[in-house]
């Protein structure tokens, strides 16, 4: 190759390199610094796209288990009620048991009236419980079944809204299921089913085993209910309890399922947008080797010029 003085293509050449391979040194750098492989949009433009979309899914998927979590929370604290409420209609049934022992006088059935009258109320306020504002029962009239006609709320179990799953959570109506709904006041219509062709159907303090208050006792007493509205009541309210049971344990397996979705969705994300550090140290040692031979190079092909120094000082 002519040796010149204007130009020298050797010294480019290792310049081109020396140029393209600290760029990459850069990129590398970045990448293991920020712990990312998207550090700007020219990187992979498909990949980020899809990463923000991901991004975005497992933030509504947060948000989605803690409104899980919050559901699950309602029922709990239903569950308690209505656990209270199962021991408070228990303890009348024992009551209207000794209320008929002959040997007991008016007095002592006047004691275990004064002691129903209470539980009347502790019972009635058991289904006013609340949730963050949100009724936990429901004061609406019997329909079909356990649960009142349009007395739900839906709770979503999934990052796609109303589009995803979703579990119906009831509030359901405890204050109804120890209400007797026969006009002639017997106990036999008092059992969970449908009410719509029987009797009253909304809530009556004068045949209900739960009262707002005392001011009742003048013409409710304990002896206003057979032993069999006891039996029949405590038979709702488990019904009540085994409904909220599974209504829990459903939430349960829903907050499992969005708990894996959102590891598998990190997963994915993971895979697009975050640096494999074994593999990136790799390419970054190449490069920095790379980075330090081109400079000498370029060095070593700027001195070749020397040569025309020294033939023209002959």
């Amino acid at each position: 190759m002519a040796i010149s003085i204007n130009s020298n293509p050797t010294a480019q050449t290792a310049a081109v390199h020396l140029a393209r391979n600290n760029t990459m040194l850069e990129k590398s750098l970045s990448r293991l610094s920020s712990g990312t492989k998207l550090v700007d949009s020219s990187a992979d433009p498909g990949g980020l796209a899809v990463s923000m979309k991901l991004g975005a899914a497992i933030n509504r998927q947060t948000a989605a288990i803690t409104n899980v979590q919050n559901a699950i929370s309602f029922v709990q604290l239903q569950d308690g009620d209505i656990k209270a409420a199962a021991s408070i209609v228990d303890r009348m049934a024992e009551l209207r048991s000794m209320y008929d022992d002959v040997t007991k006088s008016d007095i002592d059935k006047q004691n275990y009236d004064t002691e129903f009258q209470s539980l009347r109320v502790q019972l009635y306020q058991s289904s006013q419980g609340k949730f963050n504002g949100v009724s936990l029962f429901s004061a609406a009239t019997w329909n079909d079944g356990t649960v009142a006609g349009g007395d739900t709320v839906m709770v979503l179990t999934s990052e796609r809204g109303s589009a995803g799953s979703q579990v119906s959570l009831a509030k359901i109506q405890l204050l109804s299921a120890v209400t007797i709904r026969d006009a002639d006041g017997s106990a036999g219509n008092m059992s969970v089913g449908n009410y719509a062709t029987k009797g009253e159907q909304a809530y009556s303090a004068a045949r209900s085993l739960a009262a707002a208050d005392k001011g009742t006792a003048g013409t409710v007493s304990l002896g206003s209910f057979s032993v069999d509205s006891f039996i029949l009541a405590l038979q709702n309210v488990a019904t009540l309890r085994a409904e909220n049971g599974a209504t829990s344990s459903r939430l349960q397996f829903a907050s499992e399922q969005l708990e894996a979705a959102k590891v598998n969705m990190e997963a994915a994300r993971s895979r697009i947008v975050d640096t494999d550090v074994a593999e990136e140290s790799t390419r970054f040692a190449r490069y920095s080797i790379l980075v330090q031979a081109g400079a000498a190079m370029l060095s070593q092909a700027n001195n070749t010029q020397a040569s025309v120094m020294q033939m023209l000082l002959l």
